[in-house]
């Protein structure tokens, strides 16, 4: 499917690999970063604490 959507756009097959592969892992990490953010948020955790006010 990524060979195919390479030779519609005409761009040389190791380029889109390697451009697909960096935006295929920009979304992972931007999603696992999104999911991490919203189970803080869901528990009701504060982002930033300092070790001061644990004690």
């Amino acid at each position: 499917m990524l060979r195919r959507a390479a030779r519609a756009v005409a761009w040389p097959w190791p380029a889109c690999e390697l451009f697909l592969a960096e935006l295929l892992m920009a979304e992972c990490d931007d999603r696992a970063r999104r999911r991490s953010e919203q189970r803080f948020k869901e528990a009701g955790f504060a982002r930033e604490k300092m070790l001061v006010s644990l004690q």
